[in-house]
Order: structure tokens, then sequence, then C-alpha cells
């Protein structure tokens, strides 16, 4: 989160910016899963806290079953995810179509969703840690090594 939207009056100024066009607003400031549409390399999905937008490069995922959202997370960022998009996106253009496609399989077990769910939490708390370590984080406090 690099940018900041002026949404105050929800977004009268935005709105009345000649050219342009705004989608999906109810959408806008919901917890979500992020990623590139284009890259140059392997999918990530990514964690994005509620309080941001998102545009058609920085697309979002919204889920509604709760049980879900980091089982999704997980298993998107998994090596099989990866080469299933090797096929449905072979020109690393990941836009909503092919990820729209990809198969997830679940379980409605509550102690294997818990345990996937779980660890993703966790790697989530020690990425958000290693960025705020860094001082173009928004929750920068000090380096580590200070």
């Amino acid at each position: 989160m690099e940018y900041l939207v002026n949404w105050q009056n929800d977004g009268k100024e935005l709105s009345a910016f000649n050219g342009s066009v705004i989608r999906n607003p109810d959408f806008y400031f919901r917890k979500a899963l992020t990623w590139s549409t284009i890259s140059s390399g392997a999918f990530s999905l990514r964690y994005a806290e509620p309080g941001s937008l998102f545009e058609s490069k920085g697309a979002k995922l919204f889920i509604n079953d709760e049980r879900l959202f980091y089982y999704i997370l997980g298993v998107m960022n998994s090596p099989v995810i990866q080469y299933a998009l090797t096929f449905l996106a072979p020109t690393l253009d990941y836009h909503e179509g092919p990820i729209s496609k990809v198969p997830i399989v679940y379980t409605q077990e509550e102690q294997f969703l818990n345990r996937i769910n779980s660890l993703v939490i966790e790697n989530i708390k020690y990425c958000k840690e290693d960025w705020d370590s860094f001082e173009t984080s928004w929750d920068f406090k000090k380096h580590p090594l200070v």
C-alpha cells in the first residue's frame, strides 16, 4: 500500500474527475486476497487488510466464508496451483479469468481447515513482522538491529 486515495464523501472528488470510473464501491475497504495480474514469474496471492481499494492490475478476491479465507490463501500459493497456472495462464497474465478457473478442493473437516488456517495466519504474522522492519512499511517503528 503505497498510494492514498481521497475517498472523503464517498469519493466525491474522485468521481468528479473527468474520465474517472468507480466500479464496485461496495467492495472497497474490505478484507480480501490480492495479486498482481501481470507477473514476470510465479503467481503470488497476498493478504489485504481492510482499508484499501483495488483496480484491474491489482485485483482482489473476496471470500464470503470466513472458514475458507486463509485456507484459500494457503492453497493458492502452493506449488500445485502454480503448476496448474502454467496451463491456465501460460503468458503470466494472471487476470481474473484464469484465476477464477483454478480448481480448489476443500474438506468440511474442521480440524483440517483449522490447522491449515492457523499455519497461514502464523505465516502472515511473520511476514508482517519482517515487512514492518523496513522503513517503507506504514507500521515501521525501528530497525531490528537498532
